[in-house]
């Protein structure tokens, strides 16, 4: 799913959020708990975000405060109302769909039984086979590797199996591919899930910073304390 499109279609300034989740949210069937959770926590963001604007407008309309004053209680409004919900969405939401795509990696892999002679035997043999195959041949099976192989490799410490930590997750899920399709499904959606969530963050960040008409240093000091999220880091 494409970010930047989900960012410009459907979406109305007077509830950027809720009209993206009403337009383009497309996981209401799915199987996975955490796919539905991270659907709440953006719900629970856009209704922050409808009631910053409300806030904002009734306030300046009302006309009891100096711009100074307005700034601080606006401020105040965002600690305690906004920075909660946008939270949860990055560390419940889309940092939870990072950690369950890590568990289902984890469960993709075969586990080792170290009792079974045979099988140790059997890995030492793929091994020794990938490592006798030509760099061509070895990047024609990371593409698709029975998982017992994917196993194999894997069970060495990283400076043995030579693959940095992107190339062994995705040599991982190459594997289910293979021997796991039910594991490569689930982490499929939960990267487009994951995509959305982060598309979701950008809007309501968006959002806050033009109805305050703040910058993403002083949103980043309002939400984080001050610390960027990992979602922003690029973005700042």
């Amino acid at each position: 799913m494409d970010t930047k499109k989900m960012q410009t279609q459907a979406i109305s300034l007077d509830d950027p959020l809720g009209s993206l989740l009403a337009a383009r949210w497309g996981w209401k069937e799915s199987e996975q708990q955490i796919v539905h959770r991270a659907h709440g926590y953006l719900v629970r963001l856009a209704t922050a975000g409808n009631a910053l604007r409300k806030e904002a407008r009734s306030q300046k309309a009302a006309g009891r405060l100096t711009d100074a004053g307005l700034r601080e209680h606006m401020e105040a409004f965002v600690m305690r109302e906004f920075a909660p919900a946008y939270r949860q969405a990055d560390h419940d939401g889309r940092r939870g769909i990072e950690e369950q795509i890590k568990v289902l990696r984890a469960q993709g892999v075969y586990k080792i039984d170290p009792t079974d002679a045979a099988a140790a035997i059997l890995r030492s043999d793929l091994r020794r086979a990938w490592f006798e195959m030509s760099d061509s041949r070895r990047r024609v099976m990371m593409h698709n590797p029975p998982a017992m192989l994917a196993t194999a490799i894997l069970e060495l410490p990283e400076a043995f199996h030579g693959l940095d930590a992107e190339a062994a997750d995705n040599l991982r899920e190459a594997a289910f591919g293979h021997d796991f399709p039910e594991h490569a499904g689930k982490i499929k959606e939960l990267r487009a899930v994951h995509q959305f969530v982060v598309a979701g963050l950008e809007v309501a960040r968006n959002d806050a910073t033009r109805t305050l008409s703040i910058n993403i240093h002083l949103f980043n000091k309002l939400v984080w304390g001050g610390e960027i999220g990992a979602q922003d880091k690029g973005a700042a």
